[in-house]
């Protein structure tokens, strides 16, 4: 390796080879950049080769401006400008104007760097060079960020980058010199950030820090880590945060804004685990750096973190003190912007001539189109019954093809998605009302799809997909969460009345997603798996289904499920295990809650998460509850002689609890059970009670004489009034809030909600289980709160009938019933 204090170069090379070693060495070392830049002037103006000179003196300047010299790095930019205009070389002056730009931006001369910036643009548009006017974009991008206008900067390195893609973009560079696309892409990366685009700033970070590596950049590794290390910290992934950060700050020689931004995060991340004693040495450090550009920015981010870890520590003066300077720095900051924005405004305001200039060349334009609009027209008259449907005219399933495969072809970098709509409950409009009001109907609803999608995504694509299917093809929304919202919004507008030769028409419509590339990279895969997401929200009696890799075993798995489950209640497939239910004083288990299993002959051990939900989406719920009823009034009768006044919780699925005559099945079968109601409990989930009929379904049950339990409470969060109407004897806390009580994430909100909850029981007479005790932690905690009984693993697993009747039969205290006070 070289030294700093030395050109690396050999004694005998030439102004040009010393030019080319420096560019190349530009992204990733400025500093020996600079020396081989010097060496390489000094060569070039002792030999009279002024063109070699004016290169030398522009990679001087950026060298220095990489450095953090502004005002050396505007001298040798001017320098490389003029000698560069002197030769007539417009490529050169170009970018020797574009970074003077960027260099005047960052030392406040925002109108100089708008002068400098229109000069490059013009000059770049002259050479025909997609590479020069990528370089003119880029430092266009900067200034934006400058001032503020992320969106107009994201433009800008967009186009830059679409340039660069070119392979007249790439004809000048080798692969080893990426600097003007990493530069690029470096920038736009940060401004996705800004923007709040989180996701796709990570992405462009990662593959950013790949090709760094790959290239051996160090400085642009750092930059690309320090940015990585703040995107992290801003969503909330610590670890990464404090591993990227901390990549910066033991790296040789990192850029300082780079080197700042990881203190900042580092301390950051500090004292957001509780460390904010480590993390104020770090932004003390911080500011004082940002001192040195000067980078007021900086500065004022790490005063207001500054601010935060003195307030952590309960350190007032030094936290006000920290807040003032941040309060100031910070408006100081937005008063420069403001005032440099205005600056450029009137600066633009002087340039409307241009703008005229382009107005009348923008009206020629259109006159020509319109003359070619109306040649147009004829030919997509011919055109669009080829490639249109009929009745609704949209797409017809053939063009939508093609036309998807082609733009998945052109464009595989963009995320897109494909929706299979569904108009449900036309075949009955058709049956009733005619073939011609169905017709109208679907053209209707045609044309509101198409102007939904279109106002979302110009470019976006609907076809007639099947009978009643429709398919749309656009751009997908950034998450899923975005994903669902959009999908949601336009089921929403299907689901309006639409009218249909008179006849006013209540339809609803149900789709399913397919995204790519995840889900597919042909029209005909996304088709497929959009419509069996399409399927699976219909077997859940939902309107929306989006494609999971799972989807398409797990359907047939269901479909299994579905028509083995008629068989397994016939054939002793299903048998019961129970969980005790212990109270907490002597640890005596007084009740057994009871839990379905499945042993199918194929599938082995089938999980009740995953045939209940499939009994639950269809009448089989029914035929399973009353199952599980004489089943457990058969076993519990068993248990109670080893174990009298002994009670056993049965779950009551939502459709269950929904059925207006399921009062009357729970008397009948209490009826024909010889127990006592106060010995059966009912539980039924907190979301269920919820529901409007609620109270009046509670109310039907508890004339019964059963027990009442409200389960998974805390899941839900439903409000302590409607808790009180519902009147239950029993209330069991959600086993994720037992799982925080004693530690992890929110155990300070956990435990005061189940402190809460059950101080509320307690005074409205309720019994109170905790779910889930798997610690003697959880069960101390639980006890020290009051709780009267709980169920967990630790204090038993799930046992089949003999083995709880030898638990009864074993409890201490056995051989006579339970006291009241112990009983749910």
């Amino acid at each position: 390796m070289t030294s700093k204090r030395r050109s690396p170069a050999a004694p005998a090379a030439t102004p040009e080879q010393l030019l080319q070693q420096a560019q190349a060495r530009l992204t990733g070392a400025p500093d020996a950049a600079l020396l081989l830049a010097r060496d390489a002037a000094a060569l070039a103006d002792a030999a009279g080769e002024l063109h070699a000179l004016a290169r030398a003196q522009l990679l001087i300047g950026l060298g220095l401006h990489a450095e953090g010299q502004l005002p050396k790095a505007q001298a040798s930019l001017t320098r490389a400008q003029a000698l560069a205009a002197h030769l007539d070389d417009p490529a050169l002056e170009a970018w020797a104007a574009s970074a003077l730009g960027v260099v005047l931006g960052e030392a406040g001369d925002v109108t100089g760097a708008a002068e400098r910036l229109e000069a490059a643009a013009g000059l770049a548009r002259g050479t025909g060079q997609a590479d020069v006017r990528a370089r003119v974009l880029t430092a266009q991008g900067q200034l934006h960020l400058l001032l503020q206008e992320a969106p107009a900067a994201l433009a800008a390195f967009d186009e830059a980058l679409e340039l660069l893609a070119a392979p007249e973009g790439r004809g000048e560079r080798p692969d080893d010199v990426p600097g003007d696309r990493l530069s690029a892409a470096l920038h736009r990366a940060g401004t996705l950030r800004v923007l709040n685009r989180q996701g796709e700033a990570l992405r462009e970070f990662v593959r950013l820090l790949e090709q760094a590596r790959r290239l051996t950049l160090p400085r642009l590794v750092a930059a690309v880590q320090a940015g990585l290390a703040q995107l992290h910290m801003e969503l909330g992934h610590l670890n990464e945060a404090e591993r990227f950060s901390d990549a910066v700050l033991r790296g040789a020689r990192p850029p300082l804004d780079a080197r700042v931004g990881a203190l900042i995060t580092q301390a950051r991340t500090l004292s957001a685990r509780g460390m904010a004693d480590r993390a104020v040495p770090l932004l003390i450090r911080a500011q004082a750096q940002a001192a040195e550009r000067p980078a007021p920015d900086r500065a004022a981010e790490a005063l207001k973190a500054l601010s935060a870890a003195y307030e952590q520590l309960q350190r007032w003066p030094e936290a006000l003190a920290a807040a003032r300077a941040h309060q100031a720095a910070a408006a100081a900051a937005q008063s420069r912007v403001l005032e440099q924005r205005a600056q450029v405004q009137a600066w633009r305001a002087g340039r409307e001539h241009e703008a005229q200039r382009t107005q009348l060349e923008r009206d020629r334009l259109e006159a020509l189109d319109a003359a070619q609009a109306e040649l147009r027209q004829v030919r997509d008259q011919l055109e669009f019954g080829l490639t249109h449907d009929p009745l609704t005219g949209v797409l017809n399933r053939v063009t939508l093809e093609l036309e998807v495969n082609r733009r998945l072809l052109d464009d595989p970098a963009t995320a897109f998605e494909m929706l299979i709509v569904r108009i449900e409950q036309l075949r009955p409009v058709v049956d009733v009302l005619g073939l011609d009001v169905g017709d109208a109907a679907l053209v209707s609803l045609a044309r509101r799809l198409e102007a939904r999608v279109h106002a979302e995504d110009a470019d976006g694509l609907v076809g007639r997909y099947a009978e009643h299917d429709f398919a749309v093809f656009r751009r997908a929304p950034s998450g899923e969460r975005a994903v669902r919202a959009a999908a949601g919004a336009l089921l929403e507008d299907l689901g309006r009345p639409v009218r249909a030769e008179g006849q006013a028409l209540n339809l609803r419509a149900s789709l399913g997603i397919a995204q790519y590339p995840q889900h597919g990279v042909t029209f005909a895969e996304l088709g497929q798996r959009a419509a069996l997401a399409l399927q699976d929200a219909g077997e859940r009696s939902a309107h929306l289904g989006v494609y999971s890799a799972r989807m398409g075993r797990l359907a047939r798995e269901r479909l299994t499920i579905h028509h083995s489950l008629h068989e397994a209640l016939d054939r002793d497939e299903l048998h019961l295990y129970y969980q005790p239910i212990f109270e907490l004083e002597g640890l005596t288990p007084v009740a057994v809650e009871a839990l379905a299993r499945w042993t199918h002959p194929k599938l082995g051990e089938v999980s009740p998460a995953r045939f209940v939900p499939v009994a639950e989406a269809s009448d089989l719920i029914f035929d399973l509850g009353a199952w599980v009823m004489r089943r457990v009034h058969k076993d519990l009768r068993r248990f109670q002689g080893a174990a009298p006044g002994l009670q056993a919780s049965v779950n009551v699925s939502p459709r269950q609890f929904g059925f207006q005559g399921y009062p009357a099945q729970v008397q009948a079968w209490l009826a024909g059970s010889g127990l006592r109601p106060e010995d059966v409990i009912l539980e039924v989930t907190e979301g269920a009670m919820a529901e409007d009929v609620a109270l009046e379904r509670y109310g039907a049950l508890r004339e019964t004489g059963v027990r009442l339990a409200i389960d998974d409470v805390g899941q839900a969060y439903s409000s302590l009034t409607r808790l009180y109407q519902v009147q239950a004897d029993v209330l069991k806390l959600d086993q994720r809030l037992i799982e925080r009580l004693v530690a992890g994430p929110g155990q300070r909100d956990s435990r005061r909600l189940v402190a809460a909850l059950i101080e509320f029981g307690l005074g409205s007479g309720m019994r109170i289980v905790a779910e889930g005790v798997e610690s003697e932690a959880q069960l101390a905690a639980l006890r020290e709160m009051g709780c009267t009984h709980a169920q967990g693993y630790l204090l038993s697993r799930p046992l089949p009938n003999a083995s709880v009747t030898k638990l009864l039969k074993g409890r201490a205290g056995a051989g006579g019933a339970f006291p009241s006070a112990m009983r749910l």
